[in-house]
């Protein structure tokens, strides 16, 4: 996203906060990401000179009621927030899985209202975007079965199939569907995400 976004003049940092637990302020974090002791809010607008600026939050899930997290981590979630509420020009994208999202009632306020939206990842066209995808890195689509089809569609999903057949050769053979199923509900590359998971947060992003 930060290429996409320098290729149009808009400033963008970005921060997985899975990694960051133990901060305890916004001012803390900076200086954990870029060595600058104040909040990434300010740094990011201060090189936006006041213009349009993003600022990304990557996996809010780990600090969800489901995860079990400590609830410090969130509060340094919602400070953050409230800092970016004071950049007129500042946009703050954050990265959760949906199932976290909906479940946690503090994350229920996040992309409600006229200052807020919430953009779904929907799943991909197996026949018109995930098999083309799976040729590409050497996998025979034809060899999937039907739930594994279904866990592909998933961009997520689909980063770690085709990480997988860096390790295992899913050419000749029918993968085993245990597996390759285990290895796709892991979350170990999650930064890897695919270019058409940022299309639509993108396009949000430049119509404000």
């Amino acid at each position: 996203m930060e290429e996409e976004l320098a290729e149009r003049g808009v400033p963008c940092l970005s921060a997985r906060i899975d990694r960051l637990l133990d901060c305890a302020t916004p001012d803390e974090l900076g200086h954990r990401i870029f060595g600058v002791e104040e909040s990434p809010c300010r740094t990011v607008s201060m090189l936006a000179s006041g213009a349009r600026a993003v600022l990304v939050i990557d996996q809010l899930d780990a600090v969800s009621e489901v995860s079990g997290r400590q609830a410090a981590a969130k509060d340094l979630i919602f400070a953050l927030l409230d800092d970016a509420a004071r950049y007129s020009g500042l946009a703050v994208v954050i990265g959760c899985r949906s199932y976290d999202f909906e479940n946690d009632r503090r994350f229920a306020v996040i992309g409600q209202g006229e200052h807020g939206t919430r953009v779904e990842v929907p799943s991909l066209n197996f026949d018109v975007e995930v098999a083309p995808f799976l040729r590409d890195c050497n996998i025979d689509p034809n060899l999937l079965t039907p739930t594994q089809r279904t866990l592909a569609a998933l961009p997520l999903n689909l980063v770690l199939l085709s990480e997988l057949s860096l390790q295992v050769d899913l050419r000749a053979s029918r993968p085993p569907p245990r597996r390759v199923s285990s290895k796709l509900w892991s979350d170990a590359v999650r930064s890897n995400l695919l270019r058409l998971e940022l299309d639509g947060v993108l396009r949000q992003l430049l119509e404000c």
